[in-house]
């Protein structure tokens, strides 16, 4: 009897072990899980941060390219205003050059027709002193 506690002590041993044995394999099966995820998640970290990187780089080059066009529409509008002033300057230029020119087109006709009445004169002048 006194073995037959023994042994039911010892095959109560045997079996908690047994299931010790049995959580220790889930416990190692879930390590492994684990450590495999981890390793997946610090790839794909890594890969995401090589992305985030590669993306910084081309918003850089993308910002510094929306400087250079910025600058060129600037000095494109500044262009623009200079001509638009030019070209109101020689408008004006070119309506003052026409009054100018139809003043003297007036005095051309004015002085024309004094000329043909000084050439009658002198036509009649010419005829009197030969008679």
């Amino acid at each position: 009897e006194k073995f037959a506690g023994v042994a039911a002590k010892l095959e109560e041993s045997k079996l908690d072990l047994s299931d010790m044995q049995h959580a220790n394999e889930e416990l190692r099966k879930e390590i492994l899980e684990k450590d495999t995820l981890k390793v997946e998640l610090e790839a794909a970290l890594q890969s995401t941060s090589q992305e985030l990187q590669s993306t910084q780089l081309d918003l850089s080059e993308m910002q510094h390219a929306n400087e250079e066009l910025r600058k060129e529409i600037l000095e494109k509008d500044t262009l623009k205003v200079e001509l638009e002033a030019a070209l109101e300057t020689t408008s004006q230029e070119l309506q003052s050059t026409r009054s100018k020119l139809e003043t003297m087109s007036v005095e051309k006709d004015a002085l024309t027709i004094k000329l043909e009445a000084e050439i009658r004169s002198q036509a009649d002048l010419q005829a009197y002193i030969s008679v």
